[in-house]
């Protein structure tokens, strides 16, 4: 299920992703991918907490 979705970040964060990206010796995509694997698991990790919780 691959989509294609298109965000629109400011430069700092854009100049951030650039510089990981070098550093890593990775492509762009694939460090905006990782950010975005990374940040579904915290909000599902999260979910599953309140959830927990309540």
């Amino acid at each position: 299920m691959n989509k294609v979705v298109t965000v629109r970040i400011n430069k700092e964060i854009q100049k951030g992703i650039t510089e990981l990206s070098e550093v890593a010796n990775v492509p762009v995509s694939k460090v905006i991918r990782t950010i975005l694997n990374d940040y579904i698991v915290l909000y599902q990790n999260n979910k599953k907490n309140e959830n927990k919780a309540g």
